[in-house]
């Protein structure tokens, strides 16, 4: 099957989910913009592309940077609870031979 390079106001519907009167509103808020050069109501599938790429990334640069300290958060706290659960691995295994007094 051949990939459209244009899209009528129906196909963008259905891409974004939407409806056909949310594209018109795209358009007229200049989110999206026709392609002049063809009869109808066009968009070219390379303009559709960078606003998918865009809309890609939902997170704000604040987002991202709380969401990167959490992370390193949960490692770090993560490293603590695995040397606390071998130590007590150890013991246990000390328990069953024996070994602890």
């Amino acid at each position: 099957m051949i990939e459209k390079q244009v899209y009528t106001i129906k196909d963008l519907a259905v891409i974004l989910n939407c409806n056909e009167s949310s594209i018109r509103n795209m358009e007229e808020d200049g989110i999206i913009k026709r392609n002049s050069k063809l009869p109808g109501v066009r968009f070219n599938k390379s303009d559709i592309d960078k606003l998918l790429k865009v809309e890609m990334n939902p997170m704000s640069p604040m987002e991202r940077r709380k969401l990167l300290k959490k992370i390193e958060e949960l490692e770090e706290r993560n490293h603590l609870l695995e040397s606390a659960f071998n130590a007590i691995t150890v013991d246990i295994a000390k328990v069953k031979v024996g070994m602890y007094e």
